[in-house]
């Protein structure tokens, strides 16, 4: 048994750009994105697993998106406890402009 347990009722697969500059109804030009898991249970396992705790990470997965969750957390060595559920596992996303640092 860990010695950590987290419950994520909302996970979600965060997904990071880099750009240049935003502009409203222009197409941004985007750096390779980054995806991570996330969701407050998960980022909470996330960090305890790094600084050495034994964890476990019970969550929903649903969809492609719930899968590719699934091998983000597993590639980060945390075990999981997975539930299937019908919707489509969410997510974020987030861009970094260059030019103003926001």
């Amino acid at each position: 048994m860990a010695d950590i347990v987290t419950l994520t009722i909302n996970p979600s697969v965060d997904i990071f750009v880099n750009v240049d500059r935003v502009e409203p109804t222009t197409k941004l030009r985007c750096s390779s994105p980054k995806r991570d898991p996330g969701g407050g249970g998960i980022n909470v396992a996330r960090v305890a697993h790094r600084l050495g705790s034994d964890v476990s990470a019970i969550y929903p997965v649903g969809g492609a998106l719930g899968k590719l969750l699934q091998r983000l957390i597993e590639r980060e060595g945390i075990d999981s406890i997975v539930t299937p559920s019908h919707v489509e596992t969410r997510e974020n996303f987030t861009a970094f402009e260059n030019e103003s640092g926001n």
